[in-house]
């Protein structure tokens, strides 16, 4: 894929448009007040219908516990925000394009410092081994592993024995704490491990497939952007969706490899990992069907197929990478049942009977169904935040248009209009029946960033703005985290 558009001069008119303009700052607070008014709605509509929001041990939105931070909290948050006000100052200086690897290494730093604010062992060891999250079971069983073969061989009949959270997921969410574990033994190395990996290939992928489609400079300056949001600076520790969602991300950059070969061997390594850790990386496949489908019915109406009349030829030609990825991912797990005896099905079909004991939630519970299927999507965008919900919105408006007249603005957003079907898809069968989705579905920020970016390019705006833009983010962040404690 062609670059969009080439880098700008520097002589170039910049928009005239301030991020903090009075009618900004006027669209961002009624956005605020309108989630809020939301949720307000909820509680009151569940006093009436008598249904809980959350469960007995957390609180719906933030799915955790609001706090008041103490005097040490309040000291690393001040540190915390100067330091990144430093950084920020120092790598965007004089309109300067700073290195991938700085990007990534600030992102990190930023992600373990957040979560210094409730302290070493609250914040950092207490994610993967405290009680009180879900988290703490898949380290629990982790570390009770004696031999991963056996484990994967026997997972059938250790399935039901597992944490909850463990049971709900393949072998290999287990097996990726249990060789962190191996290597560091101490939780919080373990934790900040985890949190390295995912930033490191959550980085290199988002940031390589932006420069598909933007200048590199926009590519890392999205690729911070990504790495300040709250959901990422709040999950990416300890999480073990931070490491799927960074896998997820290596099936899009690899799927769009110029080189075909490449990016088939690429794309189907990362689908089978990412399926081994999470069967909800099934998102990406049903995504990439969706987008390709899209794309077939384009042609079709505006008459670009050069195959006739015959459009099975043309669905098929379409289809033939994701097809021989998928085939890849199933002969891995075939020759799993071979030498293992693990059946990944099996295996799937009942975390899905676990999760969904009680039938179909539509049926067995509508206004929890109901319920959720809403919670999912404002946790999604209160992690998201007013400001880039508004340019979100301004950009899908500026994609929808002009994707009539640019093939690869097109394709931008046939791919975010597959993302946003393939997770509405998911929700209406009944996936992420408590609304934690800024966790479990946090592959879904990268595609809502995609507008965002579109918004960016055609407004053009100066280096002042854009360093506005991701402080008042990652303000947004600090807040959260300050007076926030989250599970997961």
């Amino acid at each position: 894929m062609r670059e969009i558009n080439q880098k700008s001069n520097n002589n170039q008119e910049c928009s005239k448009e301030k991020i903090l303009s009075r009618e900004n700052v006027k669209i961002f607070f009624l956005v605020f007040c309108g989630i809020l008014g939301i949720i307000l709605l909820f509680y009151a509509l569940s006093f009436v219908f008598r249904f809980r929001l959350g469960s007995n041990s957390v609180i719906w939105p933030i799915w955790g516990f609001f706090t008041f931070p103490n005097l040490m909290g309040i000291i690393t948050c001040g540190i915390i925000l100067f330091c990144f006000l430093l950084a920020i100052k120092y790598i965007y200086k004089e309109d300067s394009n700073p290195k991938l690897y700085i990007i990534t290494i600030l992102g990190l730093i930023l992600i373990v410092g957040t979560n210094l604010i409730h302290g070493w062992q609250m914040g950092i060891a207490g994610a993967i081994t405290q009680d009180i999250t879900r988290g703490a079971e898949i380290y629990n069983d982790a570390i009770k592993i004696k031999n991963v073969f056996e484990f994967i061989s026997n997972y059938e009949t250790i399935q039901p024995s597992l944490g909850v959270h463990s049971r709900t997921h393949p072998p290999g969410a287990v097996i990726f704490i249990y060789f962190l574990y191996l290597l560091f033994k101490d939780p919080g190395l373990i934790a900040i491990a985890l949190c390295s990996i995912s930033t490191i290939l959550s980085s290199y992928f988002l940031n390589g497939i932006f420069k598909r489609y933007f200048d590199e400079k926009l590519s890392k300056f999205m690729t911070l952007l990504f790495l300040l949001l709250p959901a990422v600076q709040i999950y990416y520790l300890a999480n073990i969706y931070a490491i799927v969602i960074s896998l997820i991300l290596g099936v899009i950059f690899f799927y769009f490899h110029p080189n075909k070969k490449k990016g088939i061997i690429g794309a189907s390594i990362c689908l089978f990992l990412a399926t081994f850790i999470s069967f909800m990386s099934f998102f990406i496949v049903l995504c990439l069907f969706i987008f390709e489908m899209i794309k077939f019915r384009t042609a079709f109406k505006a008459g670009e197929n050069n195959l006739g009349t015959n459009k099975f030829i043309q669905l098929y030609k379409n289809l033939n990478k994701l097809i021989i990825i998928i085939g890849s991912v199933v002969s891995i797990y075939s020759l799993f049942l071979v030498l293992f005896g693990f059946n990944y099905l099996n295996a799937f079909l009942y975390a899905s009977e676990s999760e969904n004991s009680q039938g179909f939630a539509l049926i067995a519970n509508p206004i929890k169904y109901i319920v959720t299927r809403v919670a999912n999507i404002l946790d999604i965008l209160i992690f998201f935040g007013p400001i880039l919900i508004v340019l979100c919105y301004r950009g899908f408006k500026i994609l929808k248009e002009e994707s009539k007249i640019n093939k690869d603005i097109s394709s931008i957003y046939k791919l975010f209009v597959s993302a946003i079907i393939a997770l509405i898809t998911i929700f209406l069968i009944g996936a992420y029946d408590h609304g934690e989705t800024a966790r479990a579905a946090i592959y879904i920020y990268p595609f809502l960033l995609l507008p965002v970016a579109i918004y960016l390019k055609k407004e053009k705006f100066p280096q002042i703005e854009l360093k506005k833009l991701i402080i008042l983010i990652f303000l947004q962040t600090l807040l959260m985290q300050l007076f926030g404690f989250y599970i997961w």
